[in-house]
């Protein structure tokens, strides 16, 4: 995935909607770094990313940054781009040019606000011909998310990927990274060509994932805390294709706070019809006070890992995207047990203060008045 193509487009005033989702960068990202080319630059949280190449020519500037397997990339040039017809099509097509690239597949496209500015997000899937070295191991099936942008100043490409076996997982940081960008010049003004794009990017907005996850649940009782009890985990998922999705299994990780991988978990269901919405179900064993089955430590949350099934015949791991994240009922509610403890300790340290206090002034007015008694 190293020297990724410039993807060009234009993405055009006229286009924006209210309904445009807007993004802000985090307050982590606390390091800013311009960018060789156009008025831009990314502000990165540099406790999770690591810069790691930086480079220019006439044409174009490039910045690299890699947080494990992660890796994403910042692509600028001077140029303000016209719109290709059709876009989309254009940023597959120079994906498809890469030498080791065997199949590229566009998963999603939105328009998005990010900073004030108007933004396409694209997210790919790629398969390679030949093994990708991250991080010292090899992969073949990559995501790809990107954020693409040209305005008067020039254009700029953020474009993050990661193994598709760990993206799930990924996303969410590279998603940080991407809304970290910051843009100082103005956007193209409209024209004939950009209305097309509108269009487009309004469709675009329209498109998901094949999978949609609506709901992820993961359910306990206080009371249940100090004994062994099972608690119930839910998915609820909308299939987007016009095709029954069959044999399907649901993979569930559970992490650490850290992000430590401690167990996966897997739910089966016969069939998802087209356009309908199914429920997998797990019930995961607590053997008491936050100890579970096959797990060394606490899991802080679970998330969906991978989704497996048949569709037309054919085996896939099938694109999602939704909720794909839940918090432990255990770290949750002993996160609200020890807040209110620490507010009852809190309340008992004043009144002891106060008592202190009272105790100090008494004192100190029998002192007083002592004193005046002798001198009297």
């Amino acid at each position: 995935m190293r020297n990724l193509p410039l993807l060009l487009l234009v993405l055009p005033l006229a286009s924006a909607q209210s309904t445009v989702p807007s993004y802000t960068r985090r307050a982590s990202a606390t390091k800013q770094i311009k960018t060789a080319y156009g008025d831009f630059a990314v502000w990165i949280d540099d406790t999770k990313w690591t810069q790691t190449d930086e480079s220019a020519t006439n044409e174009w500037g490039s910045i690299e940054f890699t947080k494990g397997p992660t890796l994403v990339q910042v692509w600028t040039e001077p140029k303000s781009r016209a719109l290709t017809d059709p876009m989309i099509e254009e940023v597959l097509n120079q994906f498809r040019r890469m030498t080791n690239v065997a199949v590229v597949t566009l998963v999603s496209k939105q328009q998005r606000l990010v900073g004030g500015r108007h933004i396409l997000a694209v997210q790919f899937s790629i398969t390679t011909t030949t093994p990708v070295m991250r991080d010292g191991r090899a992969y073949r099936d990559l995501r790809a998310y990107c954020y693409l942008y040209s305005g008067t100043s020039g254009s700029i490409q953020l474009i993050g990927s990661a193994p598709d076996t760990i993206f799930n997982h990924e996303v969410g940081d590279i998603a940080n990274f991407l809304n970290g960008v910051e843009i100082y010049d103005q956007e193209l003004p409209s024209s004939d060509a950009t209305k097309n794009a509108s269009s487009i990017s309004s469709s675009a907005q329209q498109t998901e994932s094949p999978l949609i996850i609506e709901r992820f649940t993961w359910k306990a009782l206080p009371n249940e805390f100090s004994e062994q009890h099972f608690e119930p985990m839910a998915v609820t998922v909308l299939n987007n294709l016009d095709s029954t999705i069959t044999t399907t299994t649901i993979r569930i990780d559970f992490y650490t706070e850290g992000g430590v991988k401690l167990a996966e978990r897997l739910s089966f269901m016969d069939s998802v019809p087209a356009h309908a919405r199914a429920i997998f179900t797990y019930d995961e064993l607590n053997n008491g006070w936050g100890k579970y089955n096959g797990m060394a430590a606490t899991p802080a949350y679970a998330e969906i890992g991978s989704v497996t099934g048949n569709i037309n015949g054919r085996r896939c791991n099938i694109l999602t995207n939704g909720e794909l994240r839940v918090s432990s009922p255990w770290v949750t509610i002993a996160a609200e047990i020890a807040a209110k403890e620490a507010e009852v300790a809190a309340r008992k340290s004043e009144i002891a203060a106060q008592k202190a206090a009272e105790k100090k002034r008494k004192r100190a007015e029998k002192e007083k008045k002592k004193h005046k008694e002798t001198t009297q």
